[in-house]
């Protein structure tokens, strides 16, 4: 076993109706003036109504920013960080699912930072603190409320990038309330949902991963199993959207040290070239890639079998891996889930070639359990795109 550090800075809330919490919260953070950045449908359909009724209980100034793009532009966060600046906020919470959580992260690093926030992709790039964040995640999918990065769009070189600080990037106070999904699209449910499984499996059979994050990242897996398919078929139902939310705050605190593989590179750049969500292009690729892997994690994979409910008995640990990839592409049937981006879209032309090439030359490969040559990977984003 070797040498690692574990550091989980964000405190979590969890429960129904948490959110009747967040006055309380913001001021032990000792923020006088507070800009919520919440998602627009969020804002529209009155599920957190509320928020802003506890914020006028505690006579809390408020601001709102909800103009949160799907996938957040730099256009986007400068948009909230100027609304941030001229109305001389000092705290941010934000409500919404992972794009809503991104673009608050960004605004935050922008408000004790100098510059551009394009000048802060990559890792470890700024050296102030950002002002205080409170997360509230209104999707079980991105964890993003746990993580230290933010993921921005540059609209006009068409990449996408990642902001990511191991110490400063991840939001102070996280509240999980179940209470606040009831409203979350079928569709949306089930893409970030799977998303999640896809960050806890990959977090999992990392070859980065100990065996804290092996614990947070396995049990994720677990409770996606029990109840993501009856999370997509009723959100109000609290007892599988209270799994579905502790399992992606889990494989929130997992990934971001133990790292992605294929599916994240891959969904990286075929997100970002296609108008394709994150959560799709991981919902898709994720059954390709557990195939191409399984066996070079066995005793892993025949856990997340395992946990997934497969029956395993009598299988040698090969096949008991397998099962995991039968498992992941049957969670994937019954929720409905188009298994190639084909399906998903026919007009879209992928170029395996470009796509390929961007991945092979990318940092994943450190964490991916099976080392992955570019031949590998037009191969495998051919049967994804098919």
């Amino acid at each position: 076993m070797e040498l690692f550090e574990f550091q989980m800075p964000t405190k979590v809330v969890f429960g129904s109706n948490t959110i009747h919490k967040v006055g309380e919260e913001l001021a032990k953070l000792g923020g006088s003036k507070v800009l919520v950045i919440i998602d627009p449908i969020v804002h529209k359909s009155g599920s957190v109504g509320a928020i802003f009724n506890n914020l006028e209980q505690k006579r809390i100034p408020y601001g709102i920013f909800n103009q949160v793009e799907p996938e957040p532009s730099i256009e986007s966060v400068e948009a909230a960080f100027s609304e941030l600046k001229s109305g001389g906020f000092d705290i941010i919470l934000a409500v919404g699912g992972g794009s809503c959580l991104d673009t608050a992260k960004a605004v935050g690093v922008l408000a004790t930072n100098l510059g551009n926030i394009q000048d802060y992709a990559g890792w470890n790039k700024f050296n102030n603190k950002p002002i205080p964040l409170i997360a509230i995640p209104t999707t079980a999918g991105t964890g993003s409320e746990m993580t230290d990065a933010a993921v921005i769009t540059n609209k006009k070189q068409n990449v996408k990038f990642t902001i990511k600080h191991d110490i400063y990037n991840r939001p102070s106070v996280a509240i999980l309330d179940p209470c606040v999904l009831r409203t979350v699209p079928k569709g949306l449910a089930v893409t970030t949902g799977f998303d999640a499984l896809a960050h806890a499996v990959e977090a999992y059979t990392s070859l980065m991963s100990t065996p804290y994050l092996d614990a947070f990242s396995l049990y994720s897996i677990e409770l996606i199993g029990k109840h993501l398919h009856n999370f997509a078929l009723d959100r109000s139902d609290e007892e599988a959207a209270s799994g579905m939310l502790l399992a992606s705050n889990m494989a929130g605190i997992a990934f971001p040290i133990a790292g992605t593989g294929n599916c994240h590179c891959i969904g990286r750049f075929l997100g970002g070239t296609h108008p394709i969500s994150h959560g799709m292009c991981c919902s898709i690729i994720l059954p390709h890639v557990v195939e191409f892997n399984y066996a070079y994690s066995i005793e892993k994979f025949k856990k997340i079998a395992m946990a997934l409910g497969a029956d395993v008995h009598g299988l040698s640990s090969k096949e008991a891996a397998y099962q995991a990839v039968v498992a992941i592409k049957k969670l994937a049937l019954d929720v409905g889930l188009p298994s190639t981006v084909r399906e998903f879209n026919s007009e879209l032309n992928i170029d395996s070639e470009y796509i390929a090439d961007e991945c092979s030359k990318s940092w994943y490969n450190k964490f991916n359990p099976r080392f992955t040559t570019k031949e590998d990977f037009i191969q495998l984003i051919k049967k994804i795109a098919s």
